[in-house]
C-alpha cells in the first residue's frame, strides 16, 4: 500500500492532522520507515509520534506513541555517531529536570523495531534555538545538527554541532545576520538558509570545512 493513503487514513481515523514528518531507515533492513508527528485541531504541538514500517510481503507495521507531554513539533532521522545506525530526533518543547523552564529541545532516541528508548535527552543547546537539521557537512560521514539560533542582541546565526560521546558540542558558528527563518537541507550534502541582511531576505548556501562555516 503507497505511503500517502497510509498517512491520511491514519490521521482521519484519530481525527488529527500532520504535523511534521521524515523517513528513512532506522533499523538497517534497507526500508524505509515513515515517522510523523500528529496534532489535534488547533494545537501548536505534537501530540503522537507514529512509526510506519513498510512489510512488502506482510503489509504495513503502524506504532503510535503518545508524547502530549513532551509538546513535539520535529522529527529527524540521522546518524550522530557514524555506526551506521540511525537515530531519532524529535524537537520537543518542555521542562526537564535540569532546566525548569519551558523551551525547545532536541530529544534523541533510538528505535529496535519494536521500541523506541532515549539515547539522550539534553537540556538544551547552547542558546536558545529557532529550528535545526541534521546533514552530513564535513564529509565525515556522521550527520551534524545545524540549528538556527538567537543571539544576545536578538539577531540570529547558525550554529553547527557534533555528536561527542553523550551529548552535542558545537563546533562551528556564523556570523550574525538580522533573521533567519529558514534552513533545511537540500541534497548533496547542502545546507542553506533563508536569511535576513540590510532589511532584505535571501538564500544562501552553508558548508563546513575545517570546521569552520563556509557561506555561499
Amino acid at each position: 500500500m503507497p505511503l500517502l493513503p497510509v498517512i491520511i487514513a491514519f490521521a482521519c481515523v484519530i481525527n488529527s492532522f500532520l504535523l511534521n514528518v521524515s523517513s528513512g531507515d532506522l533499523d538497517g533492513d534497507n526500508k524505509k520507515e515513515l515517522v510523523m508527528i500528529l496534532k489535534l485541531p488547533g494545537d501548536e504541538y505534537g501530540k503522537s509520534l507514529v512509526i510506519v514500517s513498510l512489510q512488502k510481503d506482510r503489509g504495513n507495521r503502524i506504532q503510535v506513541y503518545d508524547m502530549k507531554n513532551l509538546n513535539p513539533w520535529r522529527v529527524h532521522i540521522a546518524d550522530v555517531d557514524g555506526d551506521g545506525i540511525k537515530e531519532l530526533s524529535i524537537g520537543v518543547y518542555k521542562k526537564t529536570r535540569l532546566d525548569p523552564v519551558m523551551a525547545k529541545r532536541p530529544f534523541l532516541y533510538a528505535w529496535n523495531g519494536k521500541t523506541i528508548y532515549p539515547k539522550w535527552l539534553g537540556s538544551r543547546l547552547s542558546r536558545p534555538f529557532h529550528d535545526y537539521v541534521f546533514c552530513d557537512v564535513n564529509d565525515d560521514s556522521v550527520d551534524e545538527l545545524v540549528s538556527i539560533e538567537l543571539a544576545d542582541n536578538g539577531s540570529k546565526l547558525i550554529n553547527v554541532y557534533r555528536w561527542k560521546s553523550f551529548g552535542f558540542e558545537g563546533i562551528a558558528e556564523s556570523s550574525l545576520f538580522e533573521d533567519i527563518s529558514h534552513i533545511q537541507v537540500t541534497g548533496a550534502k547542502r545546507i542553506r538558509a533563508k536569511v535576513k541582511t540590510d532589511d532584505k531576505w535571501r538564500w544562501i548556501g552553508i558548508s563546513l570545512k575545517h570546521d569552520k562555516i563556509e557561506v555561499e
